[in-house]
């Protein structure tokens, strides 16, 4: 028997594969995710609070810029996630 799955979580792969990332569903439940691969800053779309923050480790491992929106969905679950992620000697600000 499997967990439901918040199938938003699912949309956050395909954001995931644009910043190149090589992944393959094998169904709802299975991601093989085949790397390392260097993944490209890209805007994103934070729909849920655990893929979103998937997305934004993402993109602080990415090169170039990435913007995160809406950050107010991730952060329902952590926080003062700005400053927590300075705090860390990221390079992130946010836009109002």
């Amino acid at each position: 028997m499997h967990d439901w799955l918040y199938e938003l979580r699912l949309f956050a792969l395909e954001q995931l594969s644009a910043m190149r990332a090589d992944l393959f569903l094998c169904d709802p439940h299975r991601v093989i995710v085949t790397g390392p691969s260097p993944l490209r800053g890209r805007l994103l779309d934070s729909r849920d609070i655990r893929s979103g923050m998937a997305l934004i480790a993402a993109a602080l491992a990415a090169e170039g810029e990435s913007r995160v929106t809406p950050l107010e969905t991730v952060e329902r679950g952590y926080g003062s996630l700005v400053e927590r992620l300075r705090a860390l000697g990221a390079s992130v600000e946010r836009e109002d």
